[in-house]
């Protein structure tokens, strides 16, 4: 749980309780190496969510939340589930995640998207989620919408 937690867009390493966002930074290339060197392994596979959070129903199982391109996944955490074999390839971005997440409910993945891909408007049960994107590579052109406000990424950058 994050302390002071309330309804905003965006957080900055700078907001009060977030200094933890700048180990993640600091670690960027250690965390993109990780990811680049699972090209080819298995473990991704396509993210699919509750069929309440979108209307866009999969063909095999939940719902998807993109309408074009491709949205594949890599998880290391999903519900306080630990994938074990997928954590056992990204040591160090699991030791970042279990020292430096501020919560003990541990969700976390590798999102792969193919250019061209578009992520529709979503959301979650509840506003008692914090969702920290650190973009790793391949990210010029892209942003991220988050109710009115929309941003550029940056690779590195929380």
């Amino acid at each position: 749980i994050c302390p002071r937690l309330r309804s905003k867009p965006f957080w900055g390493r700078d907001d009060p309780g977030m200094a933890w966002m700048q180990k993640f930074e600091e670690h960027y290339p250690v965390i993109r190496d990780e990811l680049l060197a699972l090209r080819g392994q298995s473990g991704f596979q396509p993210f699919r969510q509750p069929t309440w959070s979108t209307k866009l129903a999969a063909d095999d199982l939940g719902a998807v939340s993109h309408d074009s391109g491709d949205w594949n996944v890599f998880y290391l955490f999903l519900h306080d589930e630990k994938f074990e074999e997928n954590c056992a390839k990204c040591p160090e971005t699991v030791k970042l995640i279990e020292q430096f997440a501020p919560r003990q409910y541990k969700h976390a993945f590798f999102s792969a998207l193919n250019p061209g891909t578009h992520v529709v408007s979503h959301t979650g049960p509840t506003n008692k989620k914090l969702r920290c994107h650190v973009p790793l590579t391949g990210v010029q052109g892209s942003r991220l919408r988050v109710g009115d406000q929309t941003v550029e990424q940056e690779e590195g950058v929380c």
